[in-house]
């Protein structure tokens, strides 16, 4: 069989002229085939066509052969799910492929369980989202169209849908009186703390999920509660904490005699205490030095006065 390609053009019909050699009929007949292809070429690359000969050969009747030809250059690649595994009834799975063609795009969709779904496209990127609620693998093929009368169906390809796990956990540190949780939560999509006779948190986004801290200045064992939550259901993972208690530090009691407690308590009540604590240190000092300039004085003694006696004198 010998094919040649007499024109190339986009506007142009091609010719091909196919030769077919019989020699199982007669040996001395050679039968010639005309066979006209229209011609869809891309921008650099010739088309490539799938030919499939099939021979119905009967004894007395010369050979009839039925052709097919198919022209690709509508292309499907880049056909991928997003994620491949995802939870029933929860997780949104991502279609998308890249369709092209020298001629404009008609229709592209994604094809499961014998139905139909459209896609979006963004460019040559087409795309589409669901969310699924029934378990196993789930089988899809796409298929696209053009203007010029092309198709084209990509291979077929899967996803998996799983059972939903819902489950919450942490560890925990204890520094001095500080106590830093860290969770690991898979399923949900908000969660909160609860600390037993102390505190409890707002529902947090899950995208948000970091490590918490709490301040237990009292010490002692507390139950530290995470609860995480989705759409559909909830669950608690609890354990106790244990922060050290301050350590109390006993004064010791001066013991005071009954008489010198009476004295104090004649002082205290007089008032002269609160005189003393109004004091300062200057007017001690002032204090001070005017009582002992008193009792210098007390104690300097005075000059003794002289006493003149007169003298009487005898006459003569």
């Amino acid at each position: 069989m010998t094919l040649s390609n007499e024109t190339i053009s986009e506007f142009t019909i091609d010719t091909w002229n196919l030769t077919l050699s019989n020699l199982t009929i007669s040996a001395f007949t050679i039968d010639t085939w005309n066979i006209t292809l229209s011609n869809t070429p891309s921008a650099y690359t010739l088309d490539t066509w799938n030919l499939t000969l099939s021979n119905t050969t009967t004894g007395v009747i010369l050979d009839d052969w039925n052709i097919t030809l198919s022209n690709t250059s509508l292309s499907i690649t880049n056909v991928i799910a997003t994620p491949a595994t995802g939870f029933v009834n929860i997780t949104n799975i991502n279609i998308t492929c890249t369709v092209t063609s020298p001629h404009a795009i008609v229709n592209v969709t994604m094809n499961m369980s014998g139905i139909s779904y459209d896609m979006t496209n963004i460019g040559d990127t087409y795309y589409y989202n669901a969310i699924y609620n029934t378990i196993g693998i789930h089988s899809y093929h796409i298929y696209a169209n053009d203007t010029s009368g092309d198709k084209n169906e990509s291979n077929t390809y899967s996803f998996g849908i799983t059972e939903f796990i819902l489950s919450c956990s942490f560890t925990h540190e204890v520094t001095g009186k500080i106590v830093t949780a860290v969770p690991t939560i898979t399923g949900a999509t908000y969660y909160k703390w609860i600390v037993e006779r102390t505190s409890e948190t707002e529902w947090i986004p899950y995208d948000d999920m970091c490590n918490q801290q709490f301040v237990l200045p009292k010490g002692g064992s507390y139950r530290v509660t995470l609860t995480a939550k989705n759409s559909t259901n909830s669950v608690d993972y609890t354990r106790t904490v244990t922060v050290s208690k301050p350590i109390v530090v006993i004064e010791p009691v001066e013991v005071i005699p009954e008489e010198e407690f009476k004295l104090r308590n004649i002082y205290e009540d007089t008032g002269i205490s609160d005189w003393f604590e109004d004091r300062n240190i200057g007017e001690f000092i002032l204090i001070g030095i005017c009582g002992f300039s008193i009792i210098l004085l007390f104690f300097i003694r005075r000059p003794k006065k002289r006493i003149i006696y007169p003298i009487k004198k005898e006459e003569k």
